[in-house]
């Protein structure tokens, strides 16, 4: 039996197919689930990136310290993540490096 024969039982008995409201609502679709310690409160987010670019997030949770953490990214196989970085809001602030003035001549 082929895949167009078994869609078509299963469409027959009602189970799935096009009857049901749910079917590829999540096509192509896959779930990464990362799993870490948490020593301390905080509020963290995880993305995946490829080229530099987000591509999926898990959004902001808060997790309240000493235990483990759980944040899952929805992936699309079409954009696959080439890497992951967590995100919290508080670490968004970065210090410009000192500027160093230009000087006129090179001292000597």
């Amino acid at each position: 039996m082929g895949a167009v024969e078994r869609f078509e039982a299963a469409v027959a008995e009602g189970g799935g197919g096009a009857q049901d409201p749910r079917a590829g609502r999540n096509r192509g679709r896959v779930r990464l689930t990362v799993t870490f310690k948490v020593r301390r409160p905080v509020t963290i987010a995880l993305r995946g990136l490829r080229r530099g670019k987000v591509v999926a997030t898990s959004g902001l949770r808060r997790f309240r310290g000493a235990g483990s953490g759980r944040l899952t990214l929805l992936l699309d196989r079409r954009r696959w993540p080439t890497s992951l970085r967590f995100y919290s809001p508080d670490a968004t602030t970065r210090v410009a490096p000192a500027s160093v003035p230009a000087a006129a001549e090179p001292p000597r």
